[in-house]
């Protein structure tokens, strides 16, 4: 299995090199093995791994969040009464969002077709409920 160095590794999931690193050290990905230079050496399925990770982030999942699921995994799906409470959560999470996106699009639909006055279009806006956090 070859191994790729820590900059291929970000080069392949479009992060920096201390991105890769900050995703070690908290846990997101396996620790590396050291070649005898010194340099980290990873393995092929990081490459993976991390991509999950950016991919959950866009669904609105939190770092610690992604961790406990990578560990689920990691243990062959553990506890599962667990990790359901956590997918649950961000599946509600997802769902009020989507209802804000839709009453955003409509209102940015109809201020499109017939415009109101930019107050009043900044006033409906603000009316909407946004959901910063799961």
């Amino acid at each position: 299995m070859k191994s790729l160095k820590i900059g291929q590794v970000a080069k392949a999931v479009n992060l920096t090199v201390e991105g890769v690193r900050f995703y070690e050290k908290i846990g997101l990905i396996p620790p590396v093995e050291r070649a005898k230079s010194g340099h980290r050496m990873y393995r092929q399925e990081t490459v993976g791994r991390i991509l999950f990770v950016q991919k959950m982030q866009t669904l609105g999942f939190q770092l610690d969040e992604i961790r406990e699921i990578l560990a689920q995994v990691d243990q062959d799906w553990g506890n599962r009464n667990r990790l359901a409470s956590v997918l649950n959560k961000q599946i509600s999470y997802l769902e009020k969002n989507l209802k804000m996106l839709t009453k955003t699009k409509v209102l940015l639909g109809s201020n499109c077709q017939a415009p109101e006055s930019s107050s009043e279009f900044f006033h409906e806006f603000q009316k909407l409920e946004l959901s910063q956090t799961a």
